[in-house]
């Protein structure tokens, strides 16, 4: 069963799962920081190039590392 961050039940739509949106702030957390830090960019770029993935998939699966962490630290 999922939690939900805006509940909503039209009997279509349900909300954002509360892990989507933690996902989101720490993308924006992610993101701020990398704008931030010339060094984070340079160290985060060579893992992804390292992984064969994208910026993109790599920002994206690190955001959902930290949603789960997050939802397991909620039990």
């Amino acid at each position: 069963m999922n939690d939900y961050a805006f509940p909503l039940d039209d009997g279509v739509h349900r909300g954002m799962t509360l892990r989507d949106y933690f996902a989101a702030k720490a993308m924006a957390a992610i993101l701020s920081g990398m704008s931030a830090s010339k060094e984070m960019a340079l160290m985060a770029q060579s893992v992804w190039k390292k992984k064969g993935i994208s910026d993109v998939e790599y920002f994206s699966e690190a955001a959902y590392r930290y949603a789960d962490a997050m939802m397991e630290a909620r039990k």
